[in-house]
Protein backbone atom coordinates (compact mmCIF):
# COMPACT_ATOMS: atom_id res chain seq x y z
CA UNK A 1 0.00 0.00 0.00
CA UNK A 2 1.37 3.41 -0.97
CA UNK A 3 1.55 6.18 1.60
CA UNK A 4 -0.29 9.42 0.77
CA UNK A 5 2.10 12.09 -0.50
CA UNK A 6 1.55 14.29 2.55
CA UNK A 7 2.33 11.38 4.92
CA UNK A 8 5.48 10.51 2.97
CA UNK A 9 6.65 14.13 3.06
CA UNK A 10 6.07 14.39 6.81
CA UNK A 11 8.02 11.16 7.35
CA UNK A 12 11.02 12.52 5.42
CA UNK A 13 10.91 15.80 7.39
CA UNK A 14 10.81 13.86 10.66
CA UNK A 15 13.89 11.83 9.69
CA UNK A 16 15.77 14.98 8.67
CA UNK A 17 14.78 16.64 11.92
CA UNK A 18 16.04 13.70 13.99
CA UNK A 19 19.34 13.38 12.13
CA UNK A 20 20.12 17.00 11.51
CA UNK A 21 17.78 19.94 11.80
CA UNK A 22 16.60 19.04 15.27
CA UNK A 23 20.06 18.74 16.75
CA UNK A 24 21.56 21.33 19.04
CA UNK A 25 24.85 21.73 20.86
CA UNK A 26 25.01 19.97 24.22
CA UNK A 27 28.19 20.24 26.27
CA UNK A 28 27.91 16.83 27.95
CA UNK A 29 26.40 14.82 25.10
CA UNK A 30 28.26 11.63 24.18
CA UNK A 31 28.21 12.15 20.40
CA UNK A 32 31.74 10.71 20.28
CA UNK A 33 31.35 7.27 21.81
CA UNK A 34 32.99 6.50 25.13
CA UNK A 35 33.53 9.87 26.85
CA UNK A 36 30.13 10.91 28.20
CA UNK A 37 29.71 12.80 30.45
CA UNK A 38 33.37 13.79 30.69
CA UNK A 39 34.05 15.17 27.20
CA UNK A 40 34.55 18.93 27.24
CA UNK A 41 34.73 21.19 24.20
CA UNK A 42 37.54 23.67 23.61
CA UNK A 43 35.68 26.14 21.41
CA UNK A 44 38.78 27.81 19.95
CA UNK A 45 39.48 25.84 16.77
CA UNK A 46 35.80 25.16 16.05
CA UNK A 47 32.33 26.44 16.96
CA UNK A 48 29.17 24.97 18.47
CA UNK A 49 27.71 24.91 14.97
CA UNK A 50 30.73 22.87 13.79
CA UNK A 51 29.99 20.30 16.50
CA UNK A 52 26.37 20.01 15.32
CA UNK A 53 27.38 19.59 11.67
CA UNK A 54 30.13 17.11 12.50
CA UNK A 55 27.71 15.07 14.60
CA UNK A 56 25.21 14.95 11.74
CA UNK A 57 27.85 13.80 9.28
CA UNK A 58 29.34 11.24 11.69
CA UNK A 59 25.90 9.68 12.19
CA UNK A 60 25.43 9.44 8.42
CA UNK A 61 28.87 7.90 7.94
CA UNK A 62 28.19 5.24 10.56
CA UNK A 63 24.84 4.42 8.91
CA UNK A 64 26.36 4.17 5.41
CA UNK A 65 27.49 0.90 3.88
CA UNK A 66 31.22 0.29 3.41
CA UNK A 67 31.78 0.22 -0.35
CA UNK A 68 35.55 -0.43 -0.45
CA UNK A 69 38.24 -1.92 1.80
CA UNK A 70 39.67 1.57 2.36
CA UNK A 71 36.59 3.23 3.85
CA UNK A 72 35.99 3.28 7.60
CA UNK A 73 37.69 4.53 10.76
CA UNK A 74 41.37 5.49 10.97
CA UNK A 75 43.60 6.39 13.93
CA UNK A 76 46.79 8.32 14.60
CA UNK A 77 48.31 6.09 17.34
CA UNK A 78 49.82 8.74 19.63
CA UNK A 79 50.08 8.97 23.42
CA UNK A 80 47.57 11.11 25.36
CA UNK A 81 45.33 11.52 22.35
CA UNK A 82 42.37 9.99 20.59
CA UNK A 83 42.68 11.18 17.00
CA UNK A 84 40.26 9.67 14.51
CA UNK A 85 39.28 9.99 10.87
CA UNK A 86 35.94 8.53 9.72
CA UNK A 87 35.19 8.59 6.01
CA UNK A 88 32.82 7.20 3.45
CA UNK A 89 32.87 7.85 -0.31
CA UNK A 90 29.22 8.86 -0.49
CA UNK A 91 28.83 10.69 2.81
CA UNK A 92 32.12 12.48 3.51
CA UNK A 93 34.51 12.59 6.47
CA UNK A 94 34.81 13.65 10.11
CA UNK A 95 38.16 14.15 11.82
CA UNK A 96 38.63 14.94 15.52
CA UNK A 97 41.41 15.16 18.09
CA UNK A 98 40.71 14.56 21.79
CA UNK A 99 43.38 15.30 24.39
CA UNK A 100 42.74 12.30 26.64
CA UNK A 101 44.54 13.64 29.70
CA UNK A 102 41.81 16.25 30.09
CA UNK A 103 39.23 14.47 27.86
CA UNK A 104 38.95 17.63 25.80
CA UNK A 105 37.94 17.95 22.16
CA UNK A 106 40.68 20.22 20.78
CA UNK A 107 40.30 19.90 17.01
CA UNK A 108 37.38 19.10 14.73
CA UNK A 109 36.97 18.93 10.96
CA UNK A 110 34.38 17.60 8.51
CA UNK A 111 33.64 17.72 4.82
CA UNK A 112 33.46 15.95 1.46
CA UNK A 113 35.55 13.07 0.09
CA UNK A 114 36.94 12.31 -3.35
CA UNK A 115 37.84 8.62 -3.37
CA UNK A 116 40.37 7.94 -6.14
CA UNK A 117 42.02 4.62 -6.99
CA UNK A 118 45.31 5.61 -5.34
CA UNK A 119 44.31 8.39 -2.97
CA UNK A 120 41.66 9.99 -0.79
CA UNK A 121 41.11 13.75 -0.99
CA UNK A 122 39.43 15.38 2.00
CA UNK A 123 37.74 18.69 1.22
CA UNK A 124 36.69 20.66 4.27
CA UNK A 125 33.21 22.17 4.72
CA UNK A 126 34.28 23.92 7.89
CA UNK A 127 33.88 27.68 7.33
CA UNK A 128 36.82 28.88 9.47
CA UNK A 129 40.46 27.65 9.66
CA UNK A 130 42.41 25.81 10.89
CA UNK A 131 40.97 22.95 8.87
CA UNK A 132 43.53 20.23 9.62
CA UNK A 133 46.03 19.44 12.37
CA UNK A 134 48.71 19.74 9.69
CA UNK A 135 47.99 23.45 9.40
CA UNK A 136 46.82 22.99 5.82
CA UNK A 137 43.66 24.62 4.60
CA UNK A 138 41.01 23.72 2.06
CA UNK A 139 41.87 20.12 1.26
CA UNK A 140 44.38 17.40 1.97
CA UNK A 141 45.50 14.45 -0.18
CA UNK A 142 46.21 11.07 1.46
CA UNK A 143 47.89 8.24 -0.46
CA UNK A 144 46.62 4.67 -0.01
CA UNK A 145 49.41 2.38 1.25
CA UNK A 146 48.98 -1.33 1.99
CA UNK A 147 51.61 -2.86 4.30
CA UNK A 148 51.04 -6.51 5.04
CA UNK A 149 47.54 -6.76 6.49
CA UNK A 150 47.41 -3.06 7.33
CA UNK A 151 45.83 -0.11 5.50
CA UNK A 152 47.53 3.29 5.86
CA UNK A 153 46.65 6.75 4.56
CA UNK A 154 49.81 8.84 4.16
CA UNK A 155 50.35 12.41 3.04
CA UNK A 156 52.39 12.71 -0.15
CA UNK A 157 55.28 14.56 1.48
CA UNK A 158 55.49 11.91 4.23
CA UNK A 159 55.78 8.88 1.94
CA UNK A 160 59.58 8.75 1.93
CA UNK A 161 59.78 8.83 5.73
CA UNK A 162 57.06 6.17 5.92
CA UNK A 163 59.04 3.88 3.62
CA UNK A 164 62.25 4.46 5.59
CA UNK A 165 60.44 3.43 8.76
CA UNK A 166 58.95 0.39 7.03
CA UNK A 167 62.48 -0.66 6.01
CA UNK A 168 63.54 -0.32 9.64
CA UNK A 169 65.98 2.55 9.21
CA UNK A 170 64.98 4.12 12.54
CA UNK A 171 63.31 1.25 14.39
CA UNK A 172 60.00 2.72 15.47
CA UNK A 173 61.37 6.21 16.05
CA UNK A 174 64.01 8.74 15.13
CA UNK A 175 66.71 9.95 17.49
CA UNK A 176 66.55 13.58 18.53
CA UNK A 177 68.91 15.71 20.63
CA UNK A 178 67.10 17.55 23.45
CA UNK A 179 68.61 20.39 25.47
CA UNK A 180 67.37 20.96 29.04
CA UNK A 181 68.88 23.31 31.62
CA UNK A 182 72.11 23.63 29.69
CA UNK A 183 72.49 19.87 29.25
CA UNK A 184 71.81 17.84 26.11
CA UNK A 185 70.79 14.23 25.67
CA UNK A 186 69.60 11.98 22.88
CA UNK A 187 66.09 10.55 22.96
CA UNK A 188 63.77 8.69 20.61
CA UNK A 189 60.95 10.63 18.94
CA UNK A 190 58.11 8.49 17.61
CA UNK A 191 56.96 9.33 14.10
CA UNK A 192 54.58 6.44 13.43
CA UNK A 193 51.87 8.71 14.82
CA UNK A 194 52.08 10.82 11.66
CA UNK A 195 50.26 8.20 9.58
CA UNK A 196 46.60 7.19 9.58
CA UNK A 197 46.12 3.45 10.20
CA UNK A 198 42.78 1.66 9.97
CA UNK A 199 41.49 1.47 13.55
CA UNK A 200 40.31 -2.14 13.65
CA UNK A 201 43.68 -3.41 12.33
CA UNK A 202 46.03 -1.99 14.97
CA UNK A 203 45.89 -4.96 17.34
CA UNK A 204 44.44 -7.70 15.13
CA UNK A 205 46.62 -7.59 12.01
CA UNK A 206 50.30 -7.21 11.23
CA UNK A 207 52.76 -5.50 8.93
CA UNK A 208 55.21 -7.67 7.02
CA UNK A 209 57.45 -7.51 3.97
CA UNK A 210 57.53 -4.09 2.28
CA UNK A 211 54.65 -1.64 1.83
CA UNK A 212 52.73 -1.59 -1.46
CA UNK A 213 52.49 1.90 -2.94
CA UNK A 214 50.64 3.14 -6.02
CA UNK A 215 52.85 2.88 -9.11
CA UNK A 216 53.51 6.64 -9.25
CA UNK A 217 55.06 6.50 -5.77
CA UNK A 218 57.04 3.25 -5.94
CA UNK A 219 60.27 5.28 -6.15
CA UNK A 220 59.97 5.87 -2.40
CA UNK A 221 60.13 2.17 -1.45
CA UNK A 222 63.27 1.36 0.57
CA UNK A 223 64.93 -2.02 1.03
CA UNK A 224 66.21 -3.04 4.51
CA UNK A 225 69.99 -2.70 4.86
CA UNK A 226 72.16 -5.60 6.04
CA UNK A 227 75.88 -5.40 6.82
CA UNK A 228 78.22 -6.28 9.71
CA UNK A 229 80.44 -4.90 12.44
CA UNK A 230 84.03 -4.61 11.17
CA UNK A 231 85.76 -3.74 14.43
CA UNK A 232 85.25 -2.43 17.95
CA UNK A 233 86.30 1.15 18.67
CA UNK A 234 86.46 3.25 21.84
CA UNK A 235 84.44 2.88 25.05
CA UNK A 236 83.00 5.75 27.12
CA UNK A 237 81.14 5.89 30.40
CA UNK A 238 79.39 8.83 32.08
CA UNK A 239 80.91 9.74 35.41
CA UNK A 240 78.70 10.06 38.52
CA UNK A 241 77.38 13.59 39.05
CA UNK A 242 75.45 14.30 42.24
CA UNK A 243 74.33 17.70 40.93
CA UNK A 244 72.72 16.29 37.77
CA UNK A 245 69.50 14.29 37.60
CA UNK A 246 70.27 13.10 34.07
CA UNK A 247 70.55 9.33 33.51
CA UNK A 248 74.05 7.92 33.01
CA UNK A 249 75.05 5.83 30.00
CA UNK A 250 77.93 3.80 28.64
CA UNK A 251 78.81 3.98 24.96
CA UNK A 252 80.62 1.39 22.87
CA UNK A 253 81.56 2.57 19.40
CA UNK A 254 81.77 0.10 16.52
CA UNK A 255 82.97 0.42 12.93
CA UNK A 256 80.51 -0.69 10.24
CA UNK A 257 81.52 -2.25 6.93
CA UNK A 258 79.31 0.01 4.81
CA UNK A 259 78.44 3.69 4.48
CA UNK A 260 76.93 6.03 1.91
CA UNK A 261 77.41 3.29 -0.69
CA UNK A 262 74.51 1.38 0.92
CA UNK A 263 72.45 4.45 1.77
CA UNK A 264 73.41 4.57 5.45
CA UNK A 265 72.66 7.91 7.13
CA UNK A 266 73.41 9.46 10.51
CA UNK A 267 70.63 8.60 12.99
CA UNK A 268 69.78 5.22 11.48
CA UNK A 269 69.40 2.27 13.84
CA UNK A 270 70.68 -1.24 13.18
CA UNK A 271 69.44 -4.28 15.05
CA UNK A 272 72.14 -6.73 16.20
CA UNK A 273 70.51 -10.20 16.41
CA UNK A 274 73.37 -11.66 18.51
CA UNK A 275 72.83 -8.95 21.14
CA UNK A 276 69.09 -8.34 20.86
CA UNK A 277 69.97 -4.63 20.93
CA UNK A 278 70.30 -1.71 18.53
CA UNK A 279 73.22 0.48 17.56
CA UNK A 280 72.74 4.05 16.33
CA UNK A 281 74.79 5.48 13.47
CA UNK A 282 76.68 8.64 14.49
CA UNK A 283 79.15 9.08 11.60
CA UNK A 284 79.01 8.07 7.94
CA UNK A 285 81.73 7.94 5.27
CA UNK A 286 81.62 6.66 1.69
CA UNK A 287 82.17 2.96 2.48
CA UNK A 288 82.17 2.85 6.28
CA UNK A 289 80.26 4.18 9.26
CA UNK A 290 80.49 4.44 13.04
CA UNK A 291 77.72 3.21 15.30
CA UNK A 292 77.25 3.40 19.04
CA UNK A 293 75.74 0.88 21.46
CA UNK A 294 74.33 2.77 24.45
CA UNK A 295 73.43 1.17 27.76
CA UNK A 296 71.98 2.80 30.84
CA UNK A 297 74.04 2.64 34.04
CA UNK A 298 72.29 1.75 37.28
CA UNK A 299 72.56 4.72 39.65
CA UNK A 300 73.10 2.50 42.70
CA UNK A 301 75.24 -0.39 41.42
CA UNK A 302 76.94 1.48 38.52
CA UNK A 303 76.38 -1.63 36.41
CA UNK A 304 75.23 -1.58 32.79
CA UNK A 305 71.77 -2.72 31.78
CA UNK A 306 70.94 -3.78 28.23
CA UNK A 307 67.54 -3.21 26.62
CA UNK A 308 66.57 -6.39 24.79
CA UNK A 309 64.48 -5.61 21.69
CA UNK A 310 64.17 -9.27 20.74
CA UNK A 311 61.29 -11.60 21.54
CA UNK A 312 63.98 -14.05 22.70
CA UNK A 313 65.58 -13.36 26.08
CA UNK A 314 69.20 -12.73 25.10
CA UNK A 315 71.57 -12.07 28.03
CA UNK A 316 73.73 -8.94 27.96
CA UNK A 317 76.99 -9.43 26.11
CA UNK A 318 79.55 -7.35 24.27
CA UNK A 319 79.56 -6.53 20.56
CA UNK A 320 82.19 -8.30 18.47
CA UNK A 321 83.67 -7.94 15.01
CA UNK A 322 81.79 -10.02 12.44
CA UNK A 323 78.37 -9.69 14.07
CA UNK A 324 75.64 -9.16 11.48
CA UNK A 325 73.44 -6.07 11.74
CA UNK A 326 70.26 -5.08 9.88
CA UNK A 327 67.55 -2.46 9.79
CA UNK A 328 64.21 -3.73 11.02
CA UNK A 329 61.08 -2.06 12.52
CA UNK A 330 60.32 -2.89 16.16
CA UNK A 331 56.95 -4.39 15.27
CA UNK A 332 58.59 -6.95 12.99
CA UNK A 333 61.24 -8.32 15.35
CA UNK A 334 59.17 -11.38 16.24
CA UNK A 335 59.03 -12.45 12.59
CA UNK A 336 62.73 -12.20 11.93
Amino acid sequence: MKLPKITFALTILLILYQTGFGQEFKEDEDWINGYQPFLSHQLKNYTKDDVIKAKEKLNLIKQSKIATEWEGSYTLPADLSDTKLFWNSATGFVNYYIYTCAIELRALNYGKVINNTDSVILITEKPQPPFFLTGKTGQIKLIKVKWGDLHFLVEEDELEVFCELAAGFYGSAKMETIETNGESYVTQTSIWDSFWIKSDEISKKKAFSLPVLPKAYEKFIKQPIETKIDSIDKYEKDEPDEESAMARYSRRYVNIGAGKNLGIKTGMQFYVPDLGERIRIVEVKDKSAVGVLERMIDSETSEEGCVNFSSVDIPCKLPKAGMKIKTIPDDLLEDN
